[in-house]
Parts: structure tokens; C-alpha cells; sequence
């Protein structure tokens, strides 16, 4: 984001464009819409990192933990992202597999990447901005996304209301409130564009991955962590899947 910001500013000579920019990334953040691949930090593990508290080491743990043998070894790299926890946990206790991230629906501290973007980018537009703390509140920053985990000691013990498609209200049976089942053509015209649209972009996703692997006849095997593609693929994966699962409830079909 940083690199983009300043090719606006310096080369396209755009400041506006990119003070835009900058607003919409920052939204995209605290809306959960940002590509988790650009959130991913990656380190690798030392012999004498295990005695220090590093979240690329406490992750190792972790890792050890759930599966021994695909845990890391020592030489190897490990990513993560910085996810939400309990008031007063330390960062490296935060750290956690971008994987299982996305298959837990696990909340990204969003507060953690702002602070992160935060210095750099005041450092970058206080020279041409009078209040360059601005870029950082206001209308963009007032709409957040909550994430609600499949994880964690309480998910087992609450129930998930019944949303409606439409508007997504709280409902107690079916797939649309009352006000939305006079459109619901159109909600399922919708939603079943939307799973197209994905499963173009899975398709586009997993070509490429098997050019990258040099054959467009073979599955893809790759487990690159280190490519951004790789947990594109997945998100949109577990994107797809979940739309299906919407217009199940609509009584529409469409296989994966």
C-alpha cells in the first residue's frame, strides 16, 4: 500500500489520487474486504528463536501443537496475520496460520495494521496535507465489519440467528423476510451472478497456479504460502461455498 501511495504521489504527481486511495484502503481494512495476503508477514525460524517470545515462534508452537507432522522445523518460514484477542493479550500471542484464519473465520486485528500503516503514512503526507491524521477518521473509517468466529470457548454455546438473504434481518424460519419475498427473483438473480463472478475469479486463480506449475492438465499442489495466490484461492473458495449454501436456502442449485 505504502509503494502505491507514493508512485501516485511522485510519479503520477496525483496527490488527491492518492489521499483517495488511502481512504478506500482503509476501509476496505476495517470492512474485512482487504486481500489477506496483503496482511501476511513472513519470518523464518532460528535455532535459538525458541527462547524468545516472537510471533513467528509462538505461531511454531501452536503449529506444533495442532498437527506435529506438518509443524515447521527450524530453517523454515513461517507467515501469519495479527488476529484479534482478549483486552491486554500480547501481540505474539496474536499470531496465527492465515489458513486457518480463513477456515475459522477468525477476526484480524484491523487496529494492529492501521497502527502499522499509520507512521509511514503520516510521515508520507504531512508535507502536502495540513492535517494528515484525518486520512485516519472520518465518514470512511465509521462503517466496520465484525467477524464472528467458529472458534473459541463461547461459539459453542451460542446460536446463530436466521438472516434474511435480502436485507440480512434477523428472521425466524425461511431465507427471506416478508418485505424482501416480493423480490425474490431478483435477490436470486443476484446472488447467483455473484457466484459466477467467483468462481471466475477461482478459475483465473487455479490457471495461473497451474501455469505456474508449468502443465494446465495437472491439479494444482502447490502449498507456497509465500504467494499471495495461494490465500486468494482459498478465500474464494470458502467465498463460494458459502453463496451456495445461500442459494440453498432459496431452492436454486448450483454445483461447485
Amino acid at each position: 500500500m505504502v509503494d502505491t501511495v507514493l508512485k501516485k504521489m511522485l510519479i503520477d504527481k496525483d496527490v488527491e489520487n492518492a489521499k483517495a486511495y488511502t481512504r478506500n484502503k482503509i476501509a476496505e481494512l476495517l470492512q474485512n474486504k482487504i486481500d489477506l495476503s496483503l496482511l501476511v508477514q513472513t519470518k523464518s525460524l532460528g535455532k535459538l528463536d525458541y527462547d524468545t517470545k516472537l510471533p513467528h515462534v509462538e505461531l511454531a508452537k501452536k503449529l506444533r501443537k495442532r498437527d506435529p507432522g506438518t509443524a515447521p522445523n527450524v530453517g523454515d518460514r513461517i507467515s501469519y496475520v495479527v488476529v484479534q484477542g482478549s483486552k491486554g493479550q500480547a501481540q505474539y500471542e496474536r499470531a496465527e496460520d492465515p489458513l486457518f484464519v480463513l477456515e475459522n473465520n477468525l477476526p484480524i486485528d484491523t487496529q494492529h495494521y492501521l497502527e502499522t500503516l499509520k507512521g509511514p503514512l503520516m510521515r508520507i503526507f504531512e508535507g502536502v496535507m495540513t492535517d494528515p491524521e484525518s486520512l485516519f477518521s472520518g465518514m470512511h473509517t465509521l462503517k466496520k465489519t465484525l467477524t464472528v468466529s467458529s472458534q473459541g470457548a463461547l461459539s459453542k454455546f451460542i446460536k446463530k440467528g436466521v438472516q434474511c438473504v435480502g436485507c440480512r434481518v434477523t428472521i425466524g424460519e425461511g431465507a427471506l423476510c416478508k418485505h424482501c419475498q416480493t423480490k425474490e427473483g431478483e435477490i436470486a438473480a443476484a446472488k447467483a451472478a455473484e457466484v459466477q463472478a467467483l468462481e471466475r475469479e477461482h478459475n483465473a486463480l487455479w490457471t495461473e497456479c497451474q501455469r505456474c506449475q508449468g502443465s494446465l492438465l495437472q491439479d494444482v499442489i502447490c502449498i507456497n504460502r509465500d504467494c499471495p495466490i495461494f490465500y486468494r484461492r482459498a478465500k474464494v473458495k470458502k467465498e463460494v461455498g458459502a453463496l451456495q449454501e445461500t442459494l440453498q436456502r432459496l431452492h436454486l442449485t448450483n454445483d461447485w
